[in-house]
């Protein structure tokens, strides 16, 4: 199935650079067929995220086709605004319907390639077509406000040397940079913002809102540093050490990665955390507060004891509390979508699985015995108890 999905993406390729346009009827061939294909291995996301976009892509091009003009809507959608298609996985990890993000991406690569951007995009944005740059050396001139694409000024090393847009759709990358002061960045990014060198956050000033990721790995401290509300992707903050004066974003899309943490005291979590939230420096939970929604994993294997510990009562995938030795004063969720992993325990002393766990429980280190007694007692998880 994946090699004539893969063989039919192409040709349609090779159909699009010919005509500089999608075949309307083409496309809704492959479509049908692609669909019959996922549905018949039951590998696919039959879902809005992947059909309502279909359904929008054959619209717009049948449009084109019929030269009606495309409204403001339409042209945010051409122009993968908040590059949503470009994302292709879930929060965690899997690939969702890349074949089919494949053909939308095509397809609307295709219909762009008849029009003028500046144009369009200066319909969407309001901004002049003068003052909107499409390449890395147009978007150093003064009277830009506005880029379209990714810009990578990972070489430069100096804030002063740089001249950003106001607003930016696509990503920017700073990864050069390690003094942030001097350094303006622009208002709104719809992409992803890297700085992954920077360790302080003295005079660093991050946009109003970030529709991608941001990367902070190397900060240390984050003191007074003022995140979006919602960040649309992952945060990582590899590198953090002290939580103080650190107030994080409310929402997080994806990931937040807090792996050098070694308290939480103090710090307040984002209400809701789209994909996986990692702190697996943190020995002790006194203090730590988790958000009330996780939709990925929670990863906490750095914990030597449960004390304290409050957990949310629904995890959307894993719970890995791998460094615990022994279950006292744990309470799990009520509900664990995914696996659970307990792998450091020695005894099965205290363990209460009576809640809802729909994945594996992976006990590596307990005796034969002790993960027969469990399975005695929780006859209908003894197929998943390993």
């Amino acid at each position: 199935m994946r090699q004539s999905l893969t063989d039919s993406l192409q040709d349609l390729k090779l159909s699009s650079k010919k005509t500089k346009t999608v075949d309307l009827s083409a496309a809704r061939q492959l479509r049908k067929k692609t669909f019959a294909a996922l549905e018949e291995s039951g590998d696919y996301w039959l879902d809005e995220t992947i059909w309502s976009p279909l359904q929008i892509t054959e619209k717009l091009i049948s449009k084109a086709y019929r030269r009606r003009t495309l409204t403001k809507a339409d042209l945010i959608f051409a122009y993968d605004w908040k590059h949503s298609l470009a994302a292709g996985r879930d929060a965690n990890e899997n690939w969702k319907n890349q074949g089919l993000n494949d053909l939308i991406r095509d397809s609307l690569a295709s219909l762009r390639a008849d029009r003028n951007p500046r144009q369009d995009l200066a319909q969407i944005t309001g901004f002049k077509p003068d003052e909107i740059s499409l390449t890395l050396a147009e978007s150093e001139q003064p009277n830009i406000k506005f880029h379209y694409g990714n810009l990578n000024f990972s070489p430069i090393t100096s804030a002063e040397q740089l001249n950003l847009p106001r607003v930016m759709a696509g990503s920017l990358l700073l990864d050069g940079i390690r003094d942030a002061r001097g350094l303006t960045l622009p208002e709104t990014i719809h992409g992803s913002l890297s700085l992954e060198k920077l360790s302080t956050p003295d005079g660093l000033i991050l946009p109003k809102e970030i529709d991608g990721h941001l990367w902070l790995q190397a900060l240390i401290s984050a003191n007074g540093l003022l995140f979006p509300q919602v960040i649309g992707g992952i945060l990582g903050l590899h590198g953090l050490v002290n939580p103080e004066g650190v107030k994080l974003p409310e929402v997080i899309g994806q990931h937040l990665w807090l792996n050098n943490l070694l308290s939480t005291e103090g710090l307040i979590f984002p209400r809701e955390v789209g994909g996986h939230l990692s702190v697996n420096g943190l020995r002790s939970a006194r203090g730590l507060r988790l958000p009330q929604t996780i939709n990925g994993d929670l990863r906490l294997d750095g914990l030597l004891s449960a004390q304290d510990l409050i957990l949310p009562p629904s995890i959307g995938h894993s719970l890995r509390l791998n460094g615990l030795t022994n279950a006292e004063g744990l309470i799990l969720p009520q509900t664990i979508h995914g696996d659970l992993e307990l792998n450091g325990l020695t005894t099965s002393q205290g363990l209460d699985l009576s809640g809802n766990i729909n994945g594996e429980i992976q006990l590596f280190r307990l005796t034969f015995e002790e993960k027969l007694k469990l399975k005695q007692k929780y006859p209908h998880l003894a197929e998943k108890i390993k």
